[in-house]
């Protein structure tokens, strides 16, 4: 399985759990760009929490949610688009 560096995600909140639950051990770090999540109240953050722990447990490095992705100018990486 080929090792993917970023996976931008950028689907509903229950999505992002539903893909991380899965078969990702090949995923290194994530930008997730999805709402819904802390902000939203109580049941938002039920749901980061359980994003935290999947990530913690997958040992998948994330920045969000509710990020709006990267530029870097030296290698060019743009999540904007």
């Amino acid at each position: 399985m080929d090792k993917i560096d970023i996976a931008v995600f950028a689907v509903p909140a229950p999505t992002v759990l539903e893909i991380l639950n899965g078969p990702v051990e090949n995923i290194k770090g994530a930008i997730i760009i999805s709402s819904g999540f802390r902000e939203i109240g109580p049941e938002g953050k039920k749901i980061e929490i359980l994003l935290k722990g999947i990530l913690e447990m997958k040992g998948v490095r994330v920045m969000g949610p509710n990020c709006l992705g990267i530029y870097d100018t030296a290698s060019k990486v743009d999540t904007f688009l």
